[in-house]
């Protein structure tokens, strides 16, 4: 790709890359399912473990997930300013920790503290969503950085914050 691609590309993409889009799909899905168990309750709350462990699972999958979008956010702008690609820290463990934090764990931290099992469905409806947008950040990487994104894409995970073992090199 020729650099003038490259910066048309970087034009559309900004520092927070599919977020705005995937935070009002979120927010849309979310009060959705806010009002409906709001409005039977009976049927979407979770019954099965008390509300002092519920939400204090909660708390802390909305802590970790903070913590994650935090890291992330902290050394993002530094590194688009700087044309590198991010592959240390948080971002050794996840390659999206921005969407990972409150996707797998500030969004189920909040259904676990409503005790809702329909809130539940949010991180699932999130994980689709950014999985399907996201193809626009990652072609904009690899036209970017090439074989460099590839090789990274290929040992992290892209919102799961574990190890891709079936990916890891063999020693």
């Amino acid at each position: 790709m020729d650099k003038k691609e490259v910066i048309k590309m970087s034009k559309k993409m900004t520092v927070w890359g599919i977020g705005p889009k995937l935070v009002k799909i979120s927010l849309l899905y979310l009060a959705f399912t806010i009002i409906l168990h709001f409005i039977r309750p009976d049927i979407f709350t979770i019954t099965q473990i008390s509300y002092l462990v519920s939400a204090s699972l909660g708390i802390i999958f909305i802590v970790v997930g903070l913590v994650m979008w935090r890291l992330g956010v902290r050394v993002i702008e530094k590194a688009i300013n700087e044309g590198r690609l991010l592959t240390k820290g948080v971002y050794a463990i996840v390659r999206n920790p921005m969407y990972s934090g409150p996707i797998i764990f500030f969004a189920t931290g909040l259904a676990l503290c409503f005790r809702s099992w329909l809130m539940l469905t949010v991180p699932i409806v999130a994980y689709i969503v950014c999985k399907l947008l996201i193809k626009e950040e990652e072609n904009y990487l690899e036209k970017k950085f090439g074989q460099e994104f590839l090789d990274y894409k290929s040992k992290v995970n892209a919102l799961i914050p574990f190890p891709h073992f079936t990916k890891l090199e063999k020693k």
